[in-house]
């Protein structure tokens, strides 16, 4: 990736400004919907700011300029990825092994 060269914040740039924008309408809207339902203000409040503090947390990158879900990426990648690489050793020098393990040659 490409480091944004028009970060506002360090690591919080024009895309994250406009998701959080999205996400800040979205929570506003929900929380609308709950205070009509639950008639919670406190409540309500709460989780429009919740949504938003989500939101920055989940895109906010880091040093490495890679946010939660390119973390969770490449967590998932890694745990599909081989971990044992089973190998049968064979001598290139022709000499034979012993019991052990070890390589005998001609030693004087």
């Amino acid at each position: 990736k490409i480091l944004d060269s028009d970060d506002y914040i360090r690591a919080y740039g024009k895309n994250e400004l406009v998701i959080t924008g999205i996400s800040a309408i979205l929570g506003i809207v929900v929380s609308v919907i709950y205070y009509f339902f639950q008639k919670n203000m406190v409540t309500a409040v709460l989780l429009a700011f919740g949504i938003i503090v989500l939101t920055v947390f989940i895109f906010r990158r880091d040093m490495y300029n890679e946010n939660l879900i390119d973390k969770i990426k490449i967590i998932r990648k890694s745990k599909q990825m081989q971990k044992r690489y089973y190998y049968k050793y064979l001598n290139s020098y022709g000499d034979a092994e012993n019991e052990k393990g070890t390589i005998t040659g001609n030693s004087q």
